[in-house]
């Protein structure tokens, strides 16, 4: 039996000046989950926006168009507007004046709400969330328990998963991966194939590139720039201007601020502090 019909109540949806589309609000015709018979949801194009199994339902005033399906257990609520050829399964949800298009996939228990959008071929799954002006695009991946809010844009190849979270006016681009219990906010740049992971925080204007890590309880702050293969890990914090390329590290409670440069394979350690116009380089190992 069907659990659903569409009504004669329709409204014209207009996608760009030459394309527009009629929408029809649903009607259950059944009692299921927290859905009573004869509710009205929000709107489709066709019955093909909405499975007539599970329990899925799009409330309110929430568009599902074109090849879009809701499927299984999903939530389509408020205003939020489903397109393209997105899939949303499974127990996901979307909320507010959350956007959803192109190839984009939702499932698990993921979800949007706010002004966030996810076009391109975007993957959203587990439990990751998705929220304020947030942007996911191209085959970007958030997973896990991943939070993704604020400004923040994720896009190309990057993966957010586990606890990590992501906010602010941050970019995660490239190949980068941001994962455990790891932050990136503020006005950071994660690119390329970069990876910050479990509790590392990165903030300020930092750029993280090239196969630079940042793991461990490590902080950078302000402008630095962590990029090649440089690691930076313990309970290391690099402030200020300062830049560690090449196969640099900085480790244990060490810290490198100011103007300083460290590159080649040097190494700070301990509780050194280098700062000013230092420039520490190949073979060198400060400890203290």
């Amino acid at each position: 039996m069907k659990k659903y019909e569409l009504t004669a109540e329709k409204k014209i949806w207009i996608e760009d000046e030459e394309e527009r589309k009629i929408l029809y609000r649903i009607r259950a015709l059944r009692n299921f989950d927290d859905v009573l018979k004869g509710e009205r949801g929000g709107w489709v194009e066709s019955d093909s926006n909405l499975s007539q199994e599970g329990s899925c339902w799009i409330y309110d005033d929430a568009v599902v168009i074109g090849n879009a399906s809701v499927s299984e257990d999903a939530k389509i609520y408020a205003f939020a507007v489903i397109g393209g050829n997105a899939r949303i399964s499974g127990n996901a949800w979307i909320s507010d004046n959350a956007c959803v298009g192109d190839d984009v996939t939702v499932c698990e228990y993921a979800g949007l709400s706010d002004q966030a959008k996810a076009l391109d071929s975007a993957v959203i799954k587990g439990e990751a969330t998705i929220l304020g002006n947030a942007v996911i695009i191209g085959h970007a991946e958030i997973s896990g328990g991943a939070r993704v809010k604020g400004n923040s844009r994720i896009n190309e190849n990057a993966k957010i998963y586990d606890d990590a979270e992501v906010e602010g006016n941050a970019m995660v681009t490239g190949e980068a991966q941001v994962y455990g219990n790891a932050l990136v906010c503020d006005n950071a740049l994660v690119g390329k194939n970069a990876k910050i992971y479990e509790n590392a925080r990165i903030t300020g204007n930092v750029m993280i590139l090239g196969q630079a890590e940042v793991y461990g309880k490590a902080r950078i702050a302000d402008n630095a720039k962590i990029y090649e293969s440089a690691r930076i890990f313990d309970e290391a914090s690099i402030g200020g201007n300062a830049r560690i390329f090449d196969s640099a590290k900085v480790y244990d409670s060490a810290g490198v601020t100011d103007n300083a440069t460290v590159s080649g394979d040097a190494e700070i350690y301990g509780d050194a502090v280098i700062g000013g116009n230092s420039v520490i380089t190949e073979g060198e190992k400060i400890f203290e």
